[in-house]
């Protein structure tokens, strides 16, 4: 059976009564809206560092581990480490650059 209690869900043996598993309720990210001129600059953006390399200006590479140890849900908000790892990439790196104007069309992320 699967209960949730203060956030947490649990996933319980209906036979023996133990845990087998718990983990933090899944929270969402919120979601933000990109306009029709954003999306367009963006593909613009794109088809320029395709095709004239030399017009980076920057690119960030960002390793992300995917090994079975990601799949460890003792990280609060998240379903996962790996999960974690997406949330902090969204959240801190890449609104963070947007919101600040550090990012532009000349940069580029990149994970592997």
């Amino acid at each position: 059976s699967v209960y949730e209690h203060f956030d947490v869900t649990y996933v319980v043996n209906d036979v023996t009564g133990e845990e087998i598993t718990s983990y933090g309720t899944f929270q969402r990210l919120q979601c933000e809206e990109v306009s029709r001129a954003e999306l367009e600059k963006h593909y613009e953006a794109r088809r320029i560092l395709q095709s004239q390399p030399a017009a980076w200006k920057s690119n960030s590479v960002l390793l992300v581990d995917t090994s079975g140890s990601m799949r460890e849900s003792d990280v609060w908000g998240t379903r996962s480490r790996l999960g974690a790892v997406w949330r902090a990439i969204a959240e801190d790196f890449v609104a963070r650059r947007i919101r600040t104007g550090m990012a532009g069309k000349n940069h580029a992320v990149s994970i592997v």
